[in-house]
């Protein structure tokens, strides 16, 4: 049998669960020594499998078994550390079941708290993978998965024992198994911050990132104990209860792939460790190995089912279990003084401190929390304030510690600069294919240049070769400790080979380039929307590639004037977001006076809204407008339809006019068979759209009513976005295209 999921081991250990401190000398612990054999409670790692650790405990509290000490690895670290900090089986089960594991592993929970600039480079580069560039090139991130979640998930957890520093002193004596990378020795936590503690003894390598604690570089503990049997004995065992959760062999097949046949050695590594645990259990002991079917290591949304099969498990066990329960009367004795510790008086913040950071950006980050002097001490919400910090992107992690008295606390916040920084880059693609033409290729790379203890400045670069094509640079530089206003130039470069047609018949493809200036000012409102006006003045050409010789070419056309834009987003996700909305307007003026060739005026304004019903439906909404105001903008000013999202049955671009208007719903079911846990979220469903465009390119006044059919399936993936979507007009028209990656144009024009 394997310690960890068959085939997938290194994604399997990727998301085992726990942190660290130093082991201390074991003290007397807050229940008093019974007469009765000492029992110690052994839960084993194994990623989502441990969730079966909660089913176990179910039928220990049923049999009326009393624990006086808890030695938990990775996810059993993380089950147990709850437990000994006064959970009941029934308040874990809840806890777990109603966590939202995709959010944890991924950026959708931290979107809602980032800044509207974040949020617009997140949707320039939709895979998310960013390295460091230095004197010696690419620097890795330091870990794949986001931990800050986890982290605000742990201290939720046993917030009610967050300032025990003594895991002798919780309401059960803990212990908290990790591995020192240095010297490959297990590491045993018997004191310090639990939170850390259990942080330490999932950081599986490669994974996550490593803790950094003293000499040490802790990372699972699994690697060198996976059910640390040994320890419960040196913590106060005289009976020991091993939970060890498995799954079944893998085939042979799986491990003869280079990721299968690595995962198979990780599962060979711990699975030797734990047998060794096994074999030290005595006559005395009661171990129960539970073989999981269906869940493996990264099913956290199966939390549910291995409750379940944990509870089987245990019940299988009773008889073995039973001979360790005491008397009604001495269980509840027990418990009464298990639960009688989680009544604390409530603590009170003196102040807020942020370690390692200069005043000015002291001051930006206080007004980004919640928390305050004069506050309670509320550690849910402690953890929430750091994750509003870190969303700002300028920081890796954001430890947060309390100290002090307990009528005047201090809440220390630790940022700590993303280590592969302060410079940034990344790299995205996209992919898109129709019935006629060419496919279409983008490659697009995004270069940033961070100061976040320089007033928070940033400068970017940012480049795209494909279908459209451009090279554009800006710096954002804030004003006042806040941050909110600031001033932002931006200078680029931008070239699009545009299809022109007569009806639906394609008669000519353009190349429309053009070089820009602007010059923005703006206000952050809030995480949810930002405001930007500013002057801008472009030089145009427009130059045939393709087509009657009759149609004339365009150059030096000068634009100049003014910009407006608004936009709020509140969406989970910019791209699939299965809840929120997005309201962006846009408003130019040109301007004579300030050397446009000719005086024109548009504006487009676009909603989106979605929202997920019964856990798996997703309901969406689409709005967009545009309109030129009666005013004759140059060609590359007019709106256009087209394409997947705008009109699917119809070719891209193949409607181009003044003004327009376009809505669509749709309704999708998630796919649920496909594992969601890393950004992997699937739908499938239809839509129906409709559109009207007015003063059309071609000389009609206006189009008639269209109304389309849209099937799509598509969703977030490790690999980006994916779309496979097929239109049907009422006219006959019909369209097909499938997308990976970054959408390659843009919509409306």
């Amino acid at each position: 049998m394997n310690a960890v999921a068959p085939g997938a081991a290194i994604v399997a250990l990727l998301f085992s669960l726990g942190f660290g401190t130093a082991a201390q000398a074991v003290g007397p612990g807050t229940v008093e020594p019974p007469k009765r054999p000492r029992i110690g409670l052994v839960l084993g790692g194994g990623g989502a499998m441990g969730a079966a650790h909660i089913g176990v405990i179910k039928v220990l509290e049923e049999l009326q078994v009393p624990i006086d000490c808890v030695a938990g690895t990775s996810m059993g670290a993380l089950i147990g550390g709850a437990y000994a900090s006064g959970m009941h089986a029934a308040e874990l089960e809840q806890f777990v079941t109603s966590i939202d594991w995709q959010g944890v592993f991924s950026l959708e929970q931290v979107r809602r708290y980032q800044p509207m600039n974040v949020k617009r480079d997140n949707e320039t580069i939709s895979n998310k993978l960013e390295f460091g560039l230095g004197n010696e090139g690419l620097i890795a991130p330091r870990a794949l998965v986001e931990t800050q979640q986890v982290e605000s998930l742990i201290r939720n957890m046993v917030a009610a024992h967050s300032e025990v520093d003594d895991f002798d002193q919780l309401p059960i004596p803990f212990r908290a198994v990790a591995t020192d990378l240095k010297s490959g020795q297990m590491v045993v936590f018997g004191s310090g911050e639990l939170p850390v503690a259990l942080r330490a003894s999932m950081s599986v390598p490669g994974a996550f990132a490593p803790v950094e604690l003293g000499d040490w570089l802790l990372v699972d503990g699994g690697i060198t104990r996976n059910l640390p049997v040994d320890v419960a004995r040196e913590t106060c065992a005289d009976v020991v209860i091993a939970i060890a959760v498995d799954a079944p062999d893998p085939p042979v097949q799986s491990m003869r792939s280079a990721a299968g046949s690595v995962g198979r050695m990780l599962d060979i590594l711990i699975e030797s460790n734990e047998q060794a645990s096994l074999d030290s259990l005595t006559a005395d002991d009661v171990s129960v190995t539970i073989v999981l079917e269906d869940v493996g290591s990264t099913d956290f949304q199966l939390s549910k089912s291995a409750i379940s099969q944990g509870e089987r498990a245990a019940r299988a066990a009773a008889t073995s279990l039973a001979a360790l329960a005491v008397s009604p009367e001495d269980y509840a004795a027990w418990r009464a003084a298990i639960d009688g510790d989680v009544s604390m008086k409530a603590r009170v913040i003196a102040g807020i401190h942020f370690e390692g950071v200069d005043q000015d950006t002291a001051t930006y980050l206080h007004s980004l929390i919640r928390s305050g002097a004069g506050k309670p001490l509320d550690e849910i919400r402690i953890a929430d304030d750091a994750l509003r910090i870190y969303a700002t992107g300028a920081y890796e992690s954001v430890a947060h510690r309390v100290e002090g008295p307990r009528e005047a606390a201090t809440v220390v916040f630790t940022p700590v600069p993303k280590s592969w920084g302060p410079t940034f880059v990344a790299f995205d693609f996209g992919i898109e294919s129709g019935l006629s033409g060419e496919p279409e290729i983008l490659a697009s790379a995004l270069l940033r240049r961070t100061w976040p203890d320089a007033g928070g400045k940033e400068w970017r670069l940012a480049a795209q070769l494909g279908g459209q094509s451009f090279l554009e640079t800006d710096l954002r530089l804030p004003l006042g400790s806040a941050r909110r206003v600031f001033i932002l130039p931006r200078l680029g470069w931008y070239e699009s080979d545009e299809d022109l047609y007569l009806g639906d018949e394609r008669v000519a493809t353009y190349a429309f380039s053009s070089s820009r200036a602007q010059l923005r000012a703006g206000v952050e409102m809030g995480t949810w929307g930002e405001l930007q006006a500013g002057i801008y003045w472009r030089n145009d050409d427009n130059v045939k590639l393709l087509g009657d010789l009759r149609l004339p070419d365009e150059r030096n056309y000068q634009d100049a004037g003014y910009l407006f834009e608004f936009e709020r987003d509140t969406r989970d996700s910019d791209l699939w977001s299965t809840q929120g909305s997005r309201q962006r307007l846009e408003v130019a003026f040109s301007e004579p006076g300030l050397g446009a060739t000719d005086s024109y005026q548009t504006a487009l304004l676009e909603w989106n809204q979605s929202a997920v019903f019964r856990t798996n439906a997703l309901v969406f909404y689409d709005l967009a407008g545009g309109t030129a105001f009666g005013s004759l903008p140059a060609v590359q000013q007019t709106f256009r339809l087209g394409g997947p999202g705008a009109m699917t049955s119809l070719e891209r671009g193949e409607l181009r006019g003044n003004d327009f208007l376009y809505s669509r719903l749709g309704l999708g079911w998630r796919i649920t068979d496909v594992r969601t846990l890393l950004n992997m979220d699937l739908f499938a469903g239809a839509a129906i759209e409709g559109a009207r465009v007015w003063n059309l390119l071609d000389g009609r006044a206006d189009t008639d009513i269209l109304l389309g059919a849209q099937l799509f399936v598509g969703g977030n993936t490790p690999f980006g976005p994916v779309q496979l979507t097929a239109g049907y007009g009422e006219g006959g028209d019909f369209g097909f295209y499938l997308g990976l990656g970054r959408p390659v144009r843009e919509r409306w024009r």
